[in-house]
């Protein structure tokens, strides 16, 4: 019945709730705070934002995400310690451009709706800030 009233036990979870991820650390970009940096992303994009998280509840195993932005289009870029064995290279799922390749001992991913020349020059652009 439309306007009727509901019961609030009809608006209880009916499975236990996942506990909370661990919070995530904001790195602001204008601070320049990151572990990582992109030497010369393609022209108009810059970094809008970057969070650091623990992967899979781990303390020691960080995922730092961030995402660049032209004004029209968004990439994302997740930097993640890297298995024994990463594919790395172009890939494509619809209008996905992915490009992955592993860098000293992390995995680089860089998705998008980009074209895949943009996403692979933003994989091959981003290295280590100590580098």
């Amino acid at each position: 019945q439309i306007g009727g009233t509901i019961p609030r036990q009809w608006l209880q979870p009916s499975h236990p709730l996942p506990t909370p991820a661990a919070a995530a650390e904001a790195v602001d970009p204008a601070v320049g705070e990151s572990d990582w940096v992109i030497k010369s992303p393609p022209a108009g994009f810059r970094k809008i934002v970057e969070v650091r998280r623990h992967k899979d509840g781990s303390t020691s195993a960080v995922v730092t995400h961030m995402v660049l932005s032209d004004g029209l289009a968004a990439v994302s870029v997740f930097i993640e310690p890297a298995r024994a064995r990463v594919a790395a290279g172009p890939v494509q799922r619809g209008a996905i451009n992915i490009y992955t390749r592993v860098v000293g001992d992390q995995r680089v991913t860089v998705l998008g709706e980009a074209p895949a020349a943009t996403v692979a020059t933003i994989a091959n652009a981003i290295s280590p800030r100590n580098r």
